[in-house]
């Protein structure tokens, strides 16, 4: 795309795609069919795989990386050395922590959440933009950020979705 960069030592595979304003760093790889959106960055020597999509304004950190048919959403981001699967979904907005390895990735239709150990071995999740350890969302503070972000139609999925996160950490 136009005024895009790509870096020294860096590769962009047939039929991969880099999109206005965009940045690949130095020594990374876009797969072949893979697709970095307007304004996106992928650090150095980090990795998008085959088809994956990473998408406008997201970013993916130095040495992380997103595997095969993956996607990172819009305005997401993948930390420094963290790695989203092949075939998993990060999000919009979605935020990726440092040392981070990944329990589950998923999305709704309006809140974006995600599932992940840190580098410190704690289990975290984000919901939307609210970020706290699994042992954090008592059912006091879900009832309260449901009041807070006005979802108090997604208190008993949010519910649900922590009690799946803590049996997925043990």
């Amino acid at each position: 795309g136009d005024k895009a960069s790509v870096g020294d030592k860096a590769s962009v595979g047939d039929g991969a795609s880099v999109g206005d304003g965009a940045s690949v760093g130095y020594g990374a790889s876009v797969g072949y069919g893979a697709s970095v959106g307007h304004g996106a960055s992928v650090g150095h020597r980090a990795s998008v795989g085959h088809g994956a999509f990473v998408g406008h304004r997201a970013s993916v950190g130095d040495g992380a990386s997103v595997g095969d048919g993956a996607s990172v959403g819009e305005g997401a981001s993948v930390a420094h050395q963290a790695s989203v699967d092949p075939l998993q979904h990060v999000a919009p907005g979605a935020r990726l922590t440092a040392g981070a390895t990944r329990i589950f990735l998923s999305g709704h239709t309006s809140y974006g959440w995600i599932a992940f150990r840190g580098a410190d071995g704690t289990a975290t999740l984000s919901f939307g933009c609210e970020t706290h350890s699994i042992d954090a969302w008592t059912a006091e503070l879900i009832h309260a950020l449901c009041q807070k972000h006005a979802f108090e139609s997604l208190e008993a999925g949010l519910t649900r979705v922590v009690e799946l996160c803590r049996l997925a950490a043990r």
